[in-house]
């Protein structure tokens, strides 16, 4: 089973914390993915908890970070996918579980 850490962030452009932690355990349930914490950044500008798990991530014994969408990570595309990189690079994969399509089984 694999284990993740959902990332949550608050900003005046994403939905609720609740409802981005309700959409992730979701998402992990039907996926049988093992939650192991919760982290949260509180604003915009303010991404410590995100660039400790990143600091971490090659010596972390989760698999994956959910996360709701992209913009949870940034709101900048390049970004999003500067962040997914260095987490490839660690063995840790990022999941967006909005618009996620399940393989077949």
């Amino acid at each position: 089973m694999k284990k993740a850490i959902i990332y949550t962030r608050t900003s005046p452009d994403l939905v609720s914390v609740r409802t981005q932690i309700v959409a992730c355990k979701l998402f992990a349930k039907l996926n049988e993915v093992e939650v192991q914490r919760i982290c949260h950044d509180p604003g915009e500008n303010d991404q410590r908890v995100l660039f400790d798990l990143l600091r971490n991530s090659k010596t972390a014994e989760w698999d994956c970070v959910l996360i709701l969408d992209p913009s949870v990570l940034s709101d900048d595309i390049c970004t999003f996918l500067k962040y997914r990189e260095k987490f490839n690079l660690s063995g840790k994969r990022i999941f967006p579980v909005v618009n996620y399509k399940e393989k077949n089984k």
